[in-house]
């Protein structure tokens, strides 16, 4: 949790898998230990904290996409009209 913010999406990716097995295995058991209340305590206390960082990421990506399809949409217009033996002049708008 303390390398929250700077992990990688792969670390990032493992943890929540990691918090979903330590919740599963917890809500499974019929009775639970006081280290266990107190786990699944800390587990909950960092929800808020992991929903941040999936959103960050979220928007991380969707400016990630929306730059490559600006790119392709560049590309396309010097390819798409290009005419063998022609001159093409490019303008500043």
């Amino acid at each position: 949790m303390e390398q929250l913010d700077t992990a990688p999406y792969e670390e990032f990716t493992e943890l929540v898998v990691l918090r979903d097995n330590v919740l599963q295995e917890l809500q499974q058991k019929p009775d639970m230990s006081e280290d266990e209340k107190h786990m699944l305590r800390q587990i909950g206390e960092f929800d808020s904290v992991i929903l941040n960082r999936m959103l960050e990421l979220k928007e991380e990506a969707a400016q990630a996409i929306q730059k490559l399809s600006k790119t392709r949409v560049q590309k396309k217009a010097y390819q798409d009209s290009y005419t063998p033996g022609s001159f093409f002049f490019d303008r500043k708008e």
